[in-house]
């Protein structure tokens, strides 16, 4: 994935590349990820295991969780454009 920040590059389900200008790494289970490339259902549900349980624990703390709704919004929004642009065979920009 490029954009006008940096690059991500997956491989085999896991991170392999992660060069985002002013942004680190996130620390990712990368444990037994499959890739969706060619099943989508391989695809591991661990990473959202715990977002889903770090937003619990925020409601319970009465703190802000570390993925905030603005930007959960933002993977969908990509994802879209990624269906979009495979239905319409054009480039889509966000």
């Amino acid at each position: 994935m490029y954009g006008e920040k940096g690059s991500i590059i997956m491989e085999g389900g896991k991170i392999t590349s992660w060069n985002i200008k002013d942004e680190q790494a996130p620390k990712l289970n990368t444990e037994s990820l499959g890739s969706g490339a060619a099943d989508p259902t391989a695809i591991g549900h661990q990473n959202h295991k715990i977002v889903l349980q770090d937003m619990v624990d925020a409601i319970r703390e009465n703190r802000k969780p570390m993925v905030s709704g603005a930007e959960a919004r933002k993977s969908v929004a990509l994802i879209n454009a990624i269906y979009e642009s495979s239905r319409n065979k054009k480039q889509v920009q966000l």
